[in-house]
């Protein structure tokens, strides 16, 4: 959906249904001040997108660089490195979720969002992919957003709720389809 169309409310709203079945939902997002939103607005614990590939891939990848430092500590007779591996693995633990909402979709690298689905399909963890396809493009490779949204089409949030007039609506509307000179000729 569209900015300000009410995407983080939808969010909110699913949480609810979802902590209501005893369901876990944690979140993610490229931007960290979009997981705070998700956070803070529809009540999801948050992280970044970077974040949680980390630490599936330091779950995942016997060759991980952390892995192998903990190895060098697990053989060390020093209960302080041994202390020291604990406090390691216990910062790189994964978030128990038994949802995952991916916020900003459209954003995320085609990498980063392969390794996330792998593991949430490997898993067993239901995923929900929030964006908008006229959003900015990932850093890297991408497009794997919209094409999801093709192969199999969800929910979609039409209505702009944020603006509170109609040329504060239809401003935005061109804003989102890429048309400034008509948003700042409506402006003038």
């Amino acid at each position: 959906g569209a900015a300000g169309s009410g995407k983080t409310t939808a969010i909110d709203a699913a949480r609810h249904v979802l902590a209501a079945q005893g369901q876990q939902v944690y979140g993610v997002s490229v931007a960290a001040i979009a997981a705070q939103s998700l956070k803070h607005a529809a009540k999801i614990q948050s992280g970044t997108v970077a974040w949680l590939v980390n630490r599936i891939e330091f779950a995942t990848n016997p060759m991980h660089p952390v892995r192998r430092k903990l190895d060098a500590l697990d053989a060390s007779p020093s209960r302080a490195d041994h202390a020291r591996a604990d406090s390691i693995r216990a910062r790189f633990a994964l978030p128990a979720m038994d949802h995952l909402v991916i916020d900003e979709a459209s954003m995320i690298a085609a990498t980063d969002l392969a390794t996330v689905l792998e593991w949430t399909c490997d898993n067993g963890i239901t995923v929900t992919l929030v964006g908008d396809d006229k959003q900015l493009s990932a850093v890297g490779p991408s497009g794997l957003f919209p094409r999801l949204q093709h192969a199999r089409p969800g929910a979609e949030l039409a209505e702009n709720l944020r603006q509170r007039t109609d040329v504060g609506r239809e401003c935005a509307a061109f804003l989102r389809d890429g048309d400034t000179e008509a948003a700042l000729t409506l402006l003038a």
